[in-house]
């Protein structure tokens, strides 16, 4: 079977597909936020702790296993 885009189409259950894009949507976001210099108010150790709760959090709602 294809998928939209030519490849082959997984059929990946819908609560996977949600956590890989919920977990993808937020390490994106984050990433584009420090490439832009968003987060440039912040020392390290606060976007390092800022980068980690946001990743625990996408895990958690995509439910993940957390530590």
């Amino acid at each position: 079977k294809m998928g939209p885009h030519g490849d082959e189409d997984p059929d990946l259950p819908p609560d996977a597909f949600q956590a890989v894009l919920h977990c993808w949507a937020s390490l994106y976001g984050f990433t584009s936020l420090e490439a832009y210099g968003h987060l440039h108010f912040l020392n390290d150790e606060a976007r390092d702790a800022l980068f980690a709760s946001n990743m625990r959090l996408a895990a958690i709602y995509s439910g993940l296993p957390v530590d």
